[in-house]
This record gives C-alpha cells, structure tokens and sequence, in this order.
C-alpha cells in the first residue's frame, strides 16, 4: 500500500471550489458592470484576501476572487512580482504566503474581457525564526514540507519532524522512506528456511516407535511447486498498517495520484505463501497417513499424535529498529473449495528464548539474498493424530500466519506503542507505507 499526508479540513475543501460570481475578503478593482442584453463587453472584478497595507506575523493563506456580471471568469496571477498576463498561473485555490510576497494577478471572463492587473504586497514579519513546535523546523519549513507548524511528530510515528526531512530521500527511489508525512512503523518480514515436517508418531506396547509422513531429510529433498498462482519464495510477511479504506487525493509537495487508508491500526499479513507440495508428493503423504492408521489399528499403542515442524528466519526491511518477542504461527489448512475459507489447526510454539533484536536492513540491502539465524517452531498434537493426519492428507492446503508477537523500539525516544497511539489519533492527517 503506499501514501502521503492529507488534511480533511474546511481550507482543503474550500480548495476545490472554485469561485465564479462571487467576491471577498479585501477591496475589488470596480470592474464589472451593468447588466444588459447587448454583447458583453464588461470585464470581471477581482479581489483578494486578506488585505495587503499592514504586517502580518505568521504566514498568512491568501484567496482570490472574481465576479462577472454575465459570465464565467477565471483569475491568473503571480507571487515572483512578474506581470500574470505573459507569466501567471490558474488560480485553483488558497495558497500560503511564508515571507515578504507580491501578489499580481487579473482575471478574464468567457467573453475574454479582461481586468486590470491588480498588485498586493505582503509583509511577513519574521515568521521564518518562529518554530511554535520545537521540533527543528521553523514553521515556514514546516508550510513548505507540508508538515503541521504545531505539532512536533506530524506522522505520529515517533520520529520529529526535522529528523525525517534531514534523512527524506525525496528525489530517490524510496521517497516514503522518513518521509515526514508517512509513518515509519516496524516491518517484519519471516522467511521460511525449509519446507514444513509433518509427522505422526505412535509407541507399541513393546516399545516399537511408529514414524510416517514428512521427515526432515525428505523435507530438505521436497520439491516445491506453486499452486494455484501462488509464488514459492516461502515468505510471509508480517507488517503494522493503518487503512482508511477510502481513495483520497495527495496534497502536498510529496508524489502524486491517489492512496488509499485505514482508521484500524493492526498487524495485516500482506503474504500467507508457505510450502506448496506437488500432487506426487501429496499422494505419498496420504499413503503415508493410510499406513500409519493400519499399524496403529493392527498393534496395540500406548501413545499416539503428531507434530508440524518449521525452521524460520526474521528479517527487519524496514527503517525503524526493534526488538520481537513471543513470535508463534497459527497453522491453518485452506478449503479445497473455497480459497478464502481456512480451518485452523493448532499453534507452533518456539522452545527457547526468541527475543531478537532486528537491525533494519538499508535501502540497497535484497531480503531475499539473506540467510537469517534458524528457528524452529513446532506445534505437537499428543493423543489427537488425526488433525495432523488431515494436515499431512492437504499438504499442499498448509498455510502459517504469524500470531501473537510484540515489538519493542530500540530508540529510548522512540516508543512504539506510543508511536501506534499517536498513528491512530492523527489517521484524518496522516496516511501509513504498507
């Protein structure tokens, strides 16, 4: 998903309109005229808001006008002191003034009646030394990054204001990255390092051990295949996202076209991919199954059940540091008739200490070039062989979700809980990379 900041307020709308046959804040030119059924010879007025004469001490957003007696007008005008008729721009809404400005502008209605150019001069005292938020930009930076002059953290994301333009890669390929309007939130990618084990498992009453289905050496020799469309990279990633389930158009100096976002701040799995067994193996894996049952029917067991088994790797592609704890995956087996339906089957659960710090990787570094440190998750189902029988039956149906973690920031300045608390509050104003 993308992705940039975007203001729902009263000025953002009052932008769209386009004003025509309505006038203004400060003084009008005389122009316009009387009405009549002759040719339209009349040109339109023109005005402008707030008035020029006196100094402002913040800057200041200006809006101009016009009104026709008869027809449609449309003002042009310039802020560099150049004349608008050979140099100006269509006026399509208020723009800010952040220090000493000359305005000249005109308009013309659809007769192509024309008014006089009209100059208004503006003097903005010292806004450009004022930082009202204390977060290293003035707040005339803070109009032209697009960035909120009052509040410290535009995005929410932990990271001030100045130390995300300072670090914006803003012409390069990865313009989201600290860009002070778009959240840097902690990404996580697990990558799976062999393809999963399935086994049942039994005891006789004399002690025979009973094993079928998929061992770690067959594992390791298991041809992977895709299976209906999906890739075989054995990647799932697992990323914190904020949807607004709405398309809004961009604002600000940032990109263009539309993104789209939540008010929901949650973990999104983006990717389920897993191991996806070709048919051959699947049919070993059932024969496997169907064995299993009629030696544990033929003998006489004291203990049966089953285990999936998976060795991963984490890996943090992202720009924030962090610290993961307490990682399971929630194993679930697809519906054969129903892709979107999924049943879930048990909990795969680390032995050991699975904190880990991640480093985040850089811009050039590829994720998929790297072998992370292995670990294994394993879920064990005692005295209950046929839920991991139906798992070894629909191989190719296995689908592991990362479940029940939690992230801790590196940065003492940086807590990612409160960065998540202040993403949702300000999700009308600030839209998150996914």
């Amino acid at each position: 998903m993308r992705n940039i900041s975007v203001y729902l307020s009263a000025v953002l709308i009052a932008s769209l309109v386009f004003t025509t046959g309505c006038g203004g804040g400060g003084g009008g030119d005389g122009n316009g005229g009387g009405n009549g059924d002759g040719p339209d010879n009349q040109p339109p007025s023109t005005s402008i808001s707030p008035g020029d004469g006196q100094p402002y001490s913040k800057p200041q957003l200006v809006t101009l006008s016009c009104s026709d007696n008869s027809a449609q007008c449309t003002v042009y005008y310039t802020t560099d002191g150049t004349d608008p008729v050979s140099n100006g721009k269509l006026y399509s809404g208020p723009f800010t003034l952040v220090q000493d400005t000359t305005v000249r502008y005109y308009a013309v209605d659809d007769a192509g009646n024309r008014s006089n150019v009209r100059s208004s001069s503006y003097q903005i005292a010292d806004a450009c030394t004022d930082d009202t938020d204390n977060d290293g930009l003035t707040d005339c930076d803070e109009i032209t990054n697009g960035t909120n002059p009052k509040v410290a953290d535009t995005d929410g994301d932990g990271f001030l204001d100045k130390e995300e333009v300072d670090n914006w890669d803003r012409g390069g390929g990865n313009h989201l990255r600290f860009n002070p309007l778009v959240a840097d939130v902690p990404r996580l990618r697990v990558k799976m390092l062999s393809t999963p084990v399935i086994q049942l498992f039994a005891t006789t009453t004399t002690g025979q051990q009973i094993t079928e289905g998929m061992t770690e050496s067959e594992a390791n020799e298991t041809q992977v295949t895709t299976s209906r469309g999906r890739s075989n990279t054995h990647v799932v990633e697992e990323q914190h996202a904020v949807n607004v389930n709405a398309e809004v158009k961009t604002r600000g100096p940032v990109t263009t076209g539309k993104v789209s976002a939540s008010y929901d701040y949650e973990h999104t799995d983006t990717t389920t991919n897993t191991a996806y067994w070709n048919q051959t193996t699947v049919q070993t894996n059932r024969q496997d199954s169907s064995r299993y049952y009629e030696q544990i029917n033929s003998q006489e067991v004291q203990t049966t059940g089953g285990e999936i088994k998976v060795q991963v790797g984490f890996i943090n592609d992202g720009d924030v540091s962090y610290t993961i704890n307490n990682l399971e995956f929630t194993a679930y087996i697809e519906d054969p008739n129903d892709a979107f339906k999924r049943t879930p089957v048990g909990t795969l659960q680390h032995a050991g200490d699975l904190t880990q710090t991640l480093t985040p990787l850089g811009r050039n570094a590829d994720p998929n070039t790297l072998e992370p440190d292995p670990f294994i998750f394993t879920y064990v189902a005692d005295g209950n062989p046929d839920e991991i029988s139906r798992v070894l039956e629909n191989s190719n149906k296995l689908i592991l979700k990362p479940a029940n973690f939690s992230l801790t920031g590196q940065r003492t300045d940086v807590d990612l809980r409160l960065a998540e608390q202040n993403i949702r509050a300000r999700t009308a104003e600030v839209i998150i990379d996914y």
